[in-house]
């Protein structure tokens, strides 16, 4: 709901009184007290109650096998432990303090029960217990918001959740019920608690009526009820309710959005105290949108901050803390502390922030910078500088406010090219720190988010440049973050190229404005990469000292020992299936139905035909063989892509074809196994093996045709006459047949078979539990063993001959997996490169490649080749 557009105008006035020949104040400012690494629970689905607790007296986290720590909230020390409840063990789905009283529900986020336990804060001693009934969310929800809610005087429970909504409290100390009520027919709400009262909010479609009311939390009558006015038309309007524990409340109304004070009055109010609310939440600053609309999810600046209600302006603002906004989350608020959780790598922390009396000034909102500080974005990069792109480039600047702090040069600069013929590049100042130590924390904590979530170029992974290709409205983009002296830097482009050539350019004009030495890159160790800034997966082919990767629309051949390119060919649409390099020319089944052959050596393209071609490509005896799409199997000659032959079968042919012995063998979706005459295309025979709904996948090996359907049947056919030998049902195939050594492998989504191919008896079965389907590969056979990958997220290792599991692995296995020499080379955990020992198991060696690997990894002359999900190509030596 906080991601939604709010159609109001975002005006953020501060005054700061002077007084005559007194001292200046500093300026307002949140700094870090202390750090606790911990894991905070997520909030309960379900219940939406909070899992940690804060208060002036204590922080409340949850311990082990159900237990409660509370520790001082000004210095984390531990002060003591609640124990669990024995006569409750079930998982902790709500902590709370108040008044010295500590309250802890257990029980299943999903289910109505819940255990509520009291204990005195300052002896740790149980106080009461006793079960409640608490409302499950319905399909038509009639309430949202926390099902319990904790204020300083009593416990409100949402009972049941039909109309009418039952609420009932109960006493802090004894846990006794003192109230009971229900709520009005025909409305929604939503609830949230202060530190002295429940606020609801209401809107009942019938009476055209929303209302914000605080409820007394000892007798559940209301204290004051608000009129609220929406644009909206009346209906199912979204809602949303932010509370603070000292009473200001941010409240949304479809897309209006207004602030109230402690006694319900919108803000500002003439007169009234001036200052600012305790913190509402942790995000990016709000934000002005196209149309003057508020937006409170801006991805600018980078900074996190805490957001409050400024109380004279009647409007939101905030101050930044030392995190990216996209890693931290507000647990709690005190008189003047903050604490924050926040992730960072997969380590937890809760980070405690002091506030630091002084002045709200435009300054403070920047972090203690001036905004004169700010450079003016269009000046970090030249025409000079853009040369590099083409001679047409001109910047187009862009200005930005943080709400006072109204930045006297553009924040942001376009440079676009203005014949239309270049990549556009953006640019913008993410942040400027008061120190450049400042910055490089932040400049880190943000590339340690990209890596765990974007894919990465490791090449550019220094202290001062990071890219990484990321999801924007424009479509898969990369960026490029620069970080030297106090400035973070963001560079976007839809040519990841133009980011490359421009990001070493910036980084040096940046060190040169401030005056910074270069900081070190990470050495190399031997190999070399090459980016192709593709965004699909990179197909490899190793072949005469030249690597051959289809990159998107292009096909790269790059000499094998060094990477060089020796030549690009672009094909107009994207590579379909990987090159097939035969005879010194490269063959390519384009997206668009197109066959390509190109001079393995210059990249001339020798021939194209387009035939509706689909999937890989059978190059054999001077044919090129491939399913051309409409039905049909046709054979080009290789040397001049004249069609051979067209065979037309009855019905959608699968792919991949398989070639053996003069005959072209393939399935279909129609249940039919066709064999036809590589030479002449005519039918030697086909098969009805099964149902018209049933596809087939063959794969011929001595003298059989073994055919594989969807439905799970494995078929032996004579690769002569097509009669058949034998049959074999196993579960719903996702891949196989596949003949390796005298064994059918063949297997659906974590289970694995294999059959003796010439019988088709089982051999053995093998299951692995899990949901990572995209983990899930056909056997890989070497040695006697048989390596795949399981929808637990693991490589398994088994005998081939019984099944028996020799290893198993954590490993992102899903792409490929390759077996060398006793070396096992598959994707590994945090986007690199993993080789095993292949009898063992145990790392040899990791190396990272900034991306999931694309394809099976390539080994030839002692380097290890694969393609990344970042776009780039990386030769690794077999011993790095």
């Amino acid at each position: 709901m906080r991601g939604a557009v709010i159609g109001v105008a975002l005006l953020l006035a501060v005054c700061a009184v002077a007084v005559a020949d007194a001292p200046a104040l500093p300026d307002l400012v949140w700094r870090r007290a202390w750090t606790l690494p911990a894991a905070v629970p997520a909030e309960s689905a379900g219940l939406w109650t909070p899992t940690t607790a804060v208060s002036d007296v204590a922080l409340a986290l949850p311990g082990e096998r159900g237990t409660v720590s509370l520790l001082d909230p000004h210095t984390g020390t531990l002060r003591r432990s609640v124990a669990a409840d024995p006569a409750s063990p079930a998982p902790i789905t709500g902590l709370w303090v108040a008044s010295g009283t500590l309250v802890v529900a257990r029980g299943s986020a999903q289910a109505p029960v819940q255990a509520l336990s009291a204990y005195d804060v300052a002896t740790g001693a149980r106080l009461w217990r006793r079960t409640v009934i608490v409302a499950q969310q319905p399909e038509t929800r009639v309430y949202g918001g926390p099902r319990i809610m904790v204020t300083g005087h009593s416990i409100v429970i949402v009972g049941i959740e039909a109309e009418p909504v039952i609420v009932f409290a109960v006493d802090l100390r004894s846990g006794t019920t003192i109230a009971q009520a229900s709520g009005e027919r025909g409305c929604v709400m939503q609830g949230a608690a202060t530190a002295r009262s429940i606020l609801l909010l209401s809107h009942c479609p019938a009476k055209g009526h929303v209302a914000l009311s605080a409820v007394d939390p000892r007798t559940l009558r209301r204290v004051w009820t608000r009129s609220l006015r929406s644009h909206d038309t009346p209906g199912d309007m979204p809602l949303d309710l932010t509370a603070g524990t000292d009473g200001y409340a941010h409240v949304t109304v479809g897309n209006d959005n207004v602030f109230t004070d402690a006694d319900g009055r919108l803000l500002p109010v003439p007169g009234a105290a001036t200052g600012w609310s305790r913190p509402l939440y942790v995000g990016s600053y709000p934000a002005i949108g196209p149309n003057g609309e508020l937006e409170l999810h801006s991805r600018w600046p980078l900074p996190a901050f805490l957001i409050a209600v400024d109380l004279r302006a009647g409007r939101l603002t905030g101050l930044p803390l030392d995190v990216p906004a996209q890693e931290a989350n507000l647990i709690g608020v005190t008189r003047d502390m903050a604490f924050v959780h926040r992730t960072q790598e997969g380590a937890e922390a809760i980070i405690v922030y002091r506030r630091y009396p002084g002045r709200a000034t435009p300054a403070a909102v920047l972090g203690g910078v001036a905004p004169a500080a700010w450079p003016d974005a269009c000046s970090l990069l030249s025409g000079d500088d853009l040369r590099i792109l083409g001679d047409d480039y001109r910047a187009i600047p862009s200005a930005r406010a943080l709400g006072p702090a109204k930045l006297p040069r553009p924040a942001a600069c376009d440079w676009v090219s203005t014949a239309g013929g270049g990549p556009a590049v953006s640019l913008s100042l993410d942040w400027v720190s008061a120190t450049s130590t400042e910055a490089r924390a932040l400049f880190a904590a943000e590339v340690a988010q990209e890596k765990s979530r974007s894919s990465f170029d490791p090449g550019t992974d220094s202290a001062q440049v990071f890219s990484f290709v990321t999801s924007h409205p424009a479509g898969i983009v990369g960026m490029t973050l620069v970080g030297v002296g106090p400035v973070v830097v963001r560079m976007t482009s839809v040519s990841r190229q133009a980011l490359h050539l421009l990001a070493p350019v910036l980084r040096d004009n940046l060190r040169a404005r401030y005056r910074q030495p270069l900081a070190p890159s990470p050495p190399m160790r031997g190999g070399w990469n090459r980016p192709t800034y593709a965004v699909l997966p990179i197909e490899l082919v190793v072949s005469r000292g030249t690597v051959y990767a289809g990159a998107d629309d292009m096909i790269h051949a790059l000499a094998a020992a060094s990477g060089r390119p020796r030549w690009s060919y672009r094909l107009g649409s994207d590579v379909a299936a990987a090159p097939v390099v035969s005879g010194g020319v490269v063959y390519v089944a384009v997206s668009d139905g197109r066959v390509v052959a190109l001079d393995a050596s210059t990249g001339r393209a020798r021939w194209s035909r387009r035939l509706g071609a689909q999937g890989d490509l059978v190059v054999a005896a001077g044919r090129v063989h491939v399913n051309a799409g409409d039905s049909a199997i046709a054979a080009l000659d290789a040397a001049d892509g004249r069609t051979l032959w067209r065979f037309q079968a009855g019905g959608a042919l699968r792919v991949p074809t398989s070639v053996s012995s003069g005959v072209v063998y393939s399935g279909s979706d129609h249940g039919t196994v066709y064999a036809v005459d590589a030479r002449t295309g005519r039918a030697r025979w086909r098969s009805r093996i099964a149902g018209r709904s049933d596809p087939m996948t063959v794969v011929a090996a001595d003298g059989l045709v073994h055919a594989g359907s969807e439905s799970g049947v494995v078929h032996a056919l004579d690769a002569a006459t097509g009669a058949p030998r034998w049959r074999a049902r196993l579960g719903s195939l996702a891949f196989g047949p596949l003949v390796i050594g005298g064994t059918i492998y063949a297997g659906g989504l974590g289970t694995t078979y294999a059959l003796d191919a010439s019988t088709g008896r089982r051999l053995w079965t093998f299951s692995a539990p899990g949901d990572r389907l995209y983990n899930v590969t056909a056997p890989t056979v070497a040695r006697g063993l048989a390596y795949l990958g399981g929808p637990d997220g693991k490589l398994h290792a088994l005998e081939a001959t019984s099944g028996r599991e020799r290893w198993n692995r954590s490993a992102e296995a899903g792409n490929g997996i390759t077996v060398v020499d006793g070396t096992v080379y598959t994707g590994g955990d945090g986007d690199s490169l993993l080789a095993l020992d292949a009898a063992t198991g145990a790392i040899r060696w990791s190396a990272p490649i900034g991306g999931e690997i694309g394809r099976e990894p390539v080994v030839s002359g002692g380097l290890v080749y694969v393609g990344s999900s970042n776009g780039i190509v990386y030769a690794i030596p077999l011993r790095p």
